[in-house]
């Protein structure tokens, strides 16, 4: 059994959730409650032993700052390492902001296969997350899809229902915007 979907984070972030919240508007709507679990990659892998998965895909957030994603992603690069055939870890970027492609070839060169969880409702909204200014000069999407495109590495997006009842975090980036991501990037996985 496999685990595609397993977001990690460094303890120094679930120790000191609150001080993240104030940094990131999205991340604040997601993880504000108490009840928003967060988990270590040793939680994770304790919990796959419980639950017989034998590997998970896992990955930090997309912070819209990019040392925050940098922080993040050296954490999954460690634990993918310490946990070899376990985890399986894709790096997370912001694609709104500068060194996204920068960023993303650093943990592939170290190991990560792949992009995600990305978070493309920054494309939607011209590179601007609630809460965070435009930054001028980003090398976006198109540039971290040419590289995983290159390297045949796969791109995971949040994608949202349309329909139904709303929930911290839900977006517009639904089927008919995963289309339109797979016309524009033919060939990306």
């Amino acid at each position: 059994m496999i685990d595609g979907h397993v977001h990690i984070f460094p303890p120094e972030i679930i120790e000191d959730r609150e001080s993240y919240l104030v940094r990131d508007a999205r991340f604040a709507t997601l993880y504000r409650s108490p009840l928003a679990k967060m988990a270590t990659a040793e939680e994770v892998v304790a919990h796959m032993e419980e639950a017989g998965v034998k590997t998970s895909v896992v990955f930090g957030y997309a912070f819209a700052d990019q040392g925050l994603c940098r922080l993040v992603n050296d954490y999954v690069i460690e634990a993918t390492a310490r946990y070899p055939g376990r985890l399986v870890g894709l790096a997370c970027v912001w694609t709104g902001g500068r060194g996204a492609v920068r960023e993303a070839e650093r943990c592939l060169e170290a190991g990560l296969r792949g992009c995600g969880e990305l978070v493309l409702e920054d494309e939607l909204k011209g590179g601007r997350r609630p809460g965070t200014q435009r930054r001028v000069g980003g090398d976006g999407l198109a540039g971290v899809a040419e590289l995983l495109r290159e390297r045949e590495l796969p791109l995971l997006v949040h994608a949202n229902e349309l329909v139904g009842h709303s929930y911290p975090g839900k977006g517009p980036f639904g089927p008919e915007a995963c289309v339109a991501l797979a016309e524009r990037f033919p060939g990306l996985k």
